[in-house]
């Protein structure tokens, strides 16, 4: 993917900018971070952060499950997949879209 190097020195520029404000609100923890200028942590500080003890226990309770059940071909697998109702490589589908973004 090609990005015109115009859009690439607007999008530094841009990260440059939120940097500083964020510098600037380490430098002085009184002051109140201007999240309007910030719209990566404007955005940010609407998710619910994760826990990852509870999230690292879960994982490790589901490794602790082992996957028992045999391998299964291609062909069974798109059998399966038509059976379920999914068009062909509709689930691979989503996950080169995501990737070219």
């Amino acid at each position: 993917m090609d990005i015109p190097v115009q859009q690439l020195a607007e999008q530094l520029a841009r990260i440059e900018r939120e940097l500083g404000e964020i510098r600037r609100g380490l430098a002085s923890p009184d002051r109140p971070l201007d999240r309007g200028s910030l719209p990566l942590a404007a955005a940010a500080s609407e998710v619910a952060w994760a826990d990852k003890g509870r999230l690292r226990d879960e994982f490790d309770r589901l490794l602790a499950q082992r996957i028992t059940a045999e391998p299964i071909g291609a062909t069974a697998l798109q059998q399966q997949i038509a059976r379920e109702g999914l068009e062909p490589n509709e689930l691979s589908q989503g996950l080169i879209a995501a990737r070219d973004e």
